[in-house]
């Protein structure tokens, strides 16, 4: 690249003037992106999704390979750059250029318009086949030694603009959007996978074509003898939910569900009595009180009862009863309800690191199918963090066990905090480090700054994960 040599001088410090030049190396702002790349050659996701990517083009003409453009999109999206105009000025970056095996010196990325026409080639089949890739991904990942699995289930409005297909109007999100569908591993955060739809789509839309295939593939791809255990809000509270996952449950054992039930008339009336000892409870204390129970309801549309759970609850506010449908029997109700149920609120959590900290609601693509394609870039995104996390936390362990200086002592606190922040608190302190980067014949070389807090951290990682 041409260096450019012009000398500012600015006066505003009162001992010393300060000259200003850019005749530096290449330097980079992203060097964590080697770090994400490390994580890719362990799970291998964006070759994966790179691989289910139709490609028309004449051979004897491609410039950049749907690998390399994969590569490119995730890393950017992970490093914070989610929209594509940013790869007009990232395309000369030397690191990002050396983590998607691009030639550092003549080389260049691809442009935006490239990476849109990139988008756009995704129809309905290979999205769908990386939705399930995703899903047959997270099965091959779980230690063989895991019995028991959580799947949450929730929903989330995507803001839509203009004329973009599929989108409609939200009362409950607000505004015209579309309506994904997201599933997340209960026990640890994983995102499972991201389904696209409409809209209009109401919460529990299209959930049994997807739940049915995730746990007969884990059944057969895990352990036949694993346990399933299905949660999610009263928005999936349909007799069809119910019934598929009994079906699964005769077919394959040890599959329940816990999944919030609206109120009605009826299965009120049934909590009364506990709702009249909890209000009493309430007088005695001046606090809330709660009291549980169970019973069984068959709903006139059903095909037999069921059991719900209920809470009576009373705060300063009046009453406050919630009800959860579950095939469970002889379980604690307190116990169902407060670790059982209400373990899914880290769902919220879960879809705010999607959406905030990778903006995976970030659908800026007129057509239907490359939205739904960007939603699975971000997830893939999601993946490679997520992966980045568990290392830190995975070298923690290992470090305490093995460390015994004040020096390891350190490293391992620094491994800890990291492997326990958000995914933009994890960009921040580990991958937005500045390198100065050299090429010669045999190497290329990264020259960070010595004052750089995290570089033990960052050392350590890179050698592990080597």
């Amino acid at each position: 690249m041409t260096q450019c040599n012009t000398k500012t001088r600015v006066d505003f410090h009162p001992q010393s003037p300060i000259d200003i030049e850019f005749s530096a190396d290449d330097i980079s702002s992203d060097g964590g992106a080697v770090l994400l790349r490390q994580v890719e050659d362990d799970i291998g996701i964006c070759e994966m999704i790179a691989g289910l990517i139709p490609d028309a083009r004449d051979p004897d003409k491609i410039v950049h390979s749907r690998r390399e453009q994969i590569f490119q999109r995730v890393f950017q999206i992970a490093l914070g750059y989610e929209d594509q105009n940013d790869a007009n000025w990232l395309r000369d970056d030397p690191v990002l250029k050396a983590v998607c095996d691009v030639d550092v010196d003549d080389g260049q990325l691809s442009s935006q318009p490239t990476l849109s026409r990139l988008e756009n080639t995704v129809d309905d089949k290979p999205l769908a086949r990386m939705q399930m890739m995703l899903v047959l991904s997270w099965i091959r990942s779980l230690d063989e030694d895991r019995r028991q699995i959580t799947i949450d289930i929730d929903s989330s409005g995507f803001e839509g603009h203009g004329d973009q297909e599929q989108l409609a109007f939200c009362g409950f999100f607000g505004g015209h959007k579309l309506h994904p569908l997201l599933m997340f591993d209960g026990e640890t955060g994983q995102l499972i996978t991201v389904i696209a739809r409409g809209g209009s789509a109401g919460d529990a839309a299209e959930i049994t074509d997807w739940i049915g295939p995730l746990i007969t593939a884990l059944n057969i791809h895990h352990r036949r003898d694993c346990s399933v255990v299905v949660r999610a809000d009263s928005g999936f509270a349909t007799p069809r939910l119910y019934q598929l996952l009994d079906e699964l449950d005769e077919v394959w054992g040890q599959v329940g569900y816990l999944i919030g039930f609206k109120q009605n008339s009826v299965v009120n009336s049934r909590l009364e009595s506990s709702m009249n000892v909890a209000r009493q409870k309430s007088a005695r204390s001046g606090d809330k009180a709660r009291v549980f129970t169970d019973f069984e309801y068959a709903a006139g549309s059903w095909e037999r009862s069921r059991t719900i759970i209920g809470k009576a609850e009373v705060t300063t506010q009046g009453d406050n009863p919630r009800f959860v449908v579950t095939n469970f029997d002889d379980i604690c109700p307190r116990l169902a309800y407060e670790v059982g149920y209400c373990g899914r609120g880290r769902c919220e959590q879960w879809i705010g690191e999607y959406k905030g900290g990778l903006c995976g609601d970030r659908i800026s693509c007129t057509g239907f199918e490359a939205n739904g394609f960007r939603m699975i870039l971000h997830a893939v995104a999601y993946r490679l963090m997520f992966a980045l996390r568990a290392h830190l936390a995975e070298q923690a362990r290992r470090l305490e066990q093995t460390c015994s200086t004040d020096r390891g002592q350190s490293l391992t606190d620094k491994c800890r905090r990291l492997a326990r922040v958000t995914f933009t608190t994890l960009r921040l302190r580990l991958l937005k480090v500045a390198f100065v980067v050299r090429r010669s014949v045999r190497r290329i070389f990264l020259q960070g700054a010595r004052s750089f807090p995290m570089a033990d951290v960052f050392h350590h990682v890179a050698r592990a994960m080597n």
